[in-house]
């Protein structure tokens, strides 16, 4: 029930939302246990609680739905109190909602598949050239690492030629025919991550890679 809730969550007030256990689904060790079950009712904070609570963080937010309605809602409250754009690092998910909020707001980044698939595409193609396709600018562009080496200038050139057009880097992990790849999630991606790539990182395991990210190198575990 609780699942079956939370994938329909516009259907319910933030009241209802609170009253789920947002620790309910954890596990460490794949579903043999879930030892935070119960700790987490009325953990699940407004947008304006994470605001307030990390004044000097920024934020990478997720839109679920195709509708604009999250999309405006969140540019209200950003017009509403003007100090927490610049925690808005970028948006992504659904096309519509990115887009609406990409064009509507100066200074926030939107990216989406379609134009993150068309940017690589063109890249790819032209790349040798030194062109900069429009849809690879002013955005932020996620490369799944099984795709890296295809990329022209992978990474040094391909950095600067979109840092040039305002564009910031994700590396993702391997991309996967039938649908999106997950982040670098072990230590042996990270260890394939050149050493000069100054872009992010995606990754659904910080716990398991913190103890090998150092700013020197990624080739050892922090001391």
């Amino acid at each position: 029930m609780q699942n079956q809730r939370l994938r329909h969550h516009t259907d319910h007030s933030l009241a209802e939302l609170k009253a789920l256990d947002i620790a309910f689904g954890y596990t460490a060790d794949d579903g043999k246990s879930y030892p935070l079950r119960g700790t987490g009712i009325g953990a699940m904070p407004e947008l304006d609680e994470v605001f307030l609570a990390f004044p000097e963080k920024k934020f990478l937010i997720n839109f679920k739905e195709k509708e604009l309605r999250s999309a405006k809602l969140l540019l209200a409250k950003l017009e509403k109190h003007p100090q927490w754009k610049q925690q808005v690092w970028a948006v992504y998910g659904a096309q519509n909602p990115t887009q609406y909020m990409a064009e509507s707001t100066a200074n926030t980044m939107g990216f989406d598949k379609a134009r993150t698939k068309a940017c690589l595409k063109e890249y790819i193609a032209l790349g040798w050239s030194g062109y900069v396709p429009q849809t690879c600018r002013n955005t932020v562009i996620t490369v799944p690492s099984n795709y890296a080496w295809a990329v022209w200038g992978w990474p040094n050139k391909f950095q600067s030629r979109l840092k040039a057009y305002g564009s910031e880097i994700i590396l993702a992990g391997p991309y996967k025919s039938q649908g999106a790849g997950a982040g670098i999630d072990t230590p042996e991606q990270l260890l394939e991550v050149p050493a000069i790539f100054n872009g992010y990182i995606w990754t659904d395991k910080i716990e398991a890679l913190a103890p090998y990210i150092r700013k020197e190198s990624p080739t050892e575990p922090r001391k």
